[in-house]
């Protein structure tokens, strides 16, 4: 800007031919290419991370014992690793038959949907190691609920 307040269009020109380079600069013995693929792939890390602590809220925490640091970042991954999975089963159900409600769902709003579903266990006592002393029942759900369950697997709307 000018002391005026007004766009400075001679500098702003000069600035132009920088747009979209970035300069990466290394102190180890890489070539190019090595260089160029780390780069890129810190970003998809970055972006899982981003996409991680979204989904779950996750905020700084401050961490000094290893073994704390070690749990943090495995529940991450772990967290990651199930977010991935359920893009994966809401990728391959949709435009099969039985799915049109999954067509646009994110993993964040199956996760949202899913919110409120619970099962109710009861178990009777006197029969042990037999199936037949446990009940359940899943709470009544709606059409886009029970699609993202079938999605990952049948068993869990029986």
């Amino acid at each position: 800007l000018t002391k005026n307040g007004k766009i400075n269009s001679h500098a702003l020109k000069r600035e132009e031919k920088f747009d979209g380079i970035s300069c990466v600069f290394t102190n180890g013995k890489f070539s190019r290419e090595e260089i160029v693929s780390m780069y890129f792939g810190k970003d998809i890390i970055e972006k899982s991370f981003q996409s991680v602590k979204g989904t779950l809220s996750l905020r700084p925490i401050r961490m000094w014992l290893e073994e704390s640091v070690n749990a943090h970042i495995f529940i991450c991954y772990l967290g990651y690793t199930l977010q991935t999975t359920l893009r994966f089963f809401l990728y391959k159900s949709r435009g099969k038959p039985g799915f049109s409600e999954l067509d646009d769902v994110s993993v964040c709003e199956a996760l949202e949907e899913l919110a409120d579903v619970y099962r109710i266990y009861f178990h009777r006592e006197g029969i042990q190691g037999n199936e037949n002393n446990q009940l359940y029942k899943l709470v009544t759900l709606n059409k886009r609920q029970e699609a993202i369950l079938r999605a990952v697997s049948e068993k869990l709307v029986l």
